[in-house]
């Protein structure tokens, strides 16, 4: 079932009652501010829902908890998945691919494991959009935050998506918080704000597609539009991340490990895993990851901190030759 028409049944506090299982099947891990505003929504129309984490019990007492009820009633749980290793993970996930009650159960898995737990008897799976558009923006607020709404936001939404065709899951809630409360602000903020925001997340994954592509050219011209929107902690902590990620990633490929690498590919670009990771060693990245610890090292010690440098020698092929 698509997320609007799922939405639109929740019409009481009864209406997860003829499920055990309610899957919310996200493209990438779970969008966290969607799933906490949902699940603030569900239980503003009286169905009290509890949280559950499998990373605070060892499993069989996720078991009991479970597969006991007192005298008879059924409680909502809601799961939260993401934290476990790939070992525990599978294991609660195919438990719950079997489960038949007593209780109902809503728990987001990624596309990746949804098999595990789409077998669950009385199930049913919501495939969550990645992203949004302008009409589904202002559904989904119209249903999170109904108390909430006014005219005003219309334009809010107006503002956001003259600039953008479509926002991420996650990014959309966290709009909706400031447009619900702006009022007579809207204009400001979209001016000010609003390309801090919603466009960051894009111009970073394309500065890391340019970067680990090799293309200078693309990369330096937008690196000049983006480098003074943020401080140098940032973007030392940023390439740090990517370069980590990275490294873990050729490392698991060259082992034929998909799955892993697919797991750690998360927040690189998509040109990396496709292609780009094959023109890489580990060795090469790990030295450019030592670098940014070095860079790191400098600004903390009162030197000068010249991301160029970095660049520079990433570009130019000295990590393979270097061992820092």
């Amino acid at each position: 079932m698509e997320l609007l028409p799922f939405l639109t049944s929740l019409t009481s506090p009864r209406s997860l009652d003829p499920y055990n299982m309610v899957i919310l099947q996200a493209k990438e891990p779970a969008p966290l501010l969607f799933n906490t505003a949902l699940r603030a929504r569900i239980a503003a129309l009286g169905s009290k829902i509890d949280m559950l984490d499998p990373a605070e019990l060892d499993f069989a007492l996720f078991r009991s908890t479970l597969e006991t009820s007192f005298l008879g009633m059924s409680t909502r749980y809601w799961l939260y998945t993401a934290e476990l290793d790939e070992r525990k993970q599978r294991q609660v996930l195919t438990y719950l691919g079997s489960y038949q009650g007593p209780h109902t159960i809503v728990v987001c898995v990624d596309e990746e494991h949804v098999e595990l737990v789409s077998s669950a008897q009385k199930s049913l799976c919501i495939v969550l959009p990645p992203h949004v558009t302008e009409k589904m923006f202002i559904e989904l607020a119209q249903f999170l935050y109904p108390a909430h709404i006014s005219k005003n936001f219309a334009q809010f939404a107006q503002a956001i998506f003259k600039r953008r065709l479509s926002i991420a899951l996650d990014t959309a809630c966290l709009l909706m918080q400031y447009g619900v409360v702006l009022g007579a602000a809207t204009p400001q903020f979209v001016a000010q704000w609003l390309d801090k925001i919603v466009v960051a997340d894009k111009s970073l994954f394309t500065l890391s597609q340019h970067f680990f592509a090799r293309d200078t050219h693309r990369f330096f011209t937008l690196w000049r539009t983006l480098k003074d929107d943020y401080p140098e902690v940032f973007w030392l902590t940023y390439w740090s991340e990517q370069l980590w990620r990275a490294c873990i990633v050729v490392n698991l490929q060259r082992e034929n490990n998909i799955v892993e690498a697919k797991k750690m590919s998360f927040r690189l670009p998509f040109s990396f895993m496709q292609k780009d990771w094959r023109n890489y060693s580990g060795g090469e990245l790990k030295n450019a990851h030592h670098f940014v610890y070095d860079l790191d090292y400098r600004l903390k010690n009162g030197s000068i901190c010249p991301m160029e440098l970095l660049y520079a020698k990433f570009f130019l092929g000295d990590f393979k030759q270097t061992t820092l």
